[in-house]
């Protein structure tokens, strides 16, 4: 999980470009490509979710994120990798890039609050268009030169109440095996909207580099697809 409040500078997309190239490097799978109205993690430009997000730790609060799918490109090792943005208080948080790998969402770039470009190596598998329960999957690799390894599982299926409705969903659980302080965080998607619910505890950098235990709740308020120039987050990017 990542952060998603505070000041953002503006990412370093030509640096992240480049740093893509290398990170997206794999043999892509020739599996068809789950229509977006039947994925659980569906990805087309203009698709947009806003969420009422809480912090629950030393500065608890309050504040209203929004995620977007702003830009596509073609990538020769990737196939087509989507641009997703964060915002947050109005702010830009972080860039994702994403791609498709048959019914695996893989991430092989993070663009994070600085501007730094952070590859996965290999993409990291963040979520399936096609959940089932009972998958689970590994993921071990390298953020930049930090070992990493994630947990995924599929655990069950139910109706989640959001501010957006209610919604039938499945759960995901995202375990951080890594060496340094656990972080277990649930997320639920529904078919044809992608997430719905997040909430978990994770850790992030206090003042003097100590892990700062920092429980989220992350909402669905609402969701559409519409025009990138609509949506107030794509605009924060460089180049809009």
């Amino acid at each position: 999980m990542r952060q998603m409040g505070g000041p953002a500078a503006r990412p370093s997309f030509a640096v992240a470009l480049v740093a893509l190239g290398a990170a997206a490097a794999v043999g892509c799978r020739a599996a068809q490509a789950v229509p977006p109205a039947q994925s659980y993690f569906p990805l087309e430009v203009g698709r947009r979710w806003v969420y009422d997000t809480s912090f629950y730790g030393p500065r608890a609060r309050s504040t209203t994120s929004e995620v977007a799918v702003c830009r596509v490109r073609d990538s020769d090792q990737a196939g087509r990798v989507y641009l997703i943005a964060t915002c947050a208080d109005q702010d830009l948080i972080e860039a994702v890039f994403a791609f498709e790998q048959g019914q695996e969402i893989a991430e092989p770039l993070v663009v994070n609050s600085q501007g730094q470009p952070q590859t996965h190596q290999p993409p990291e598998v963040i979520a399936r268009t096609d959940m089932r329960v009972g998958q689970q999957w590994t993921w071990d690799g390298k953020v930049d030169d930090v070992s990493r390894k994630s947990l995924y599982q599929v655990a069950n299926k139910g109706k989640v109440l959001t501010p957006a409705g209610e919604f039938d969903g499945v759960r995901l659980i995202v375990s951080d095996q890594s060496d340094g302080p656990p972080a277990v965080v649930e997320r639920w998607y529904a078919t044809g909207v992608g997430l719905i619910k997040e909430a978990g505890v994770t850790f992030f950098p206090g003042q003097g580099g100590e892990p700062v235990q920092v429980e989220l709740v992350r909402l669905l308020k609402e969701h559409s697809v519409v025009p990138v120039e609509q949506i107030a987050c794509c605009q924060k990017l460089p180049g809009s």
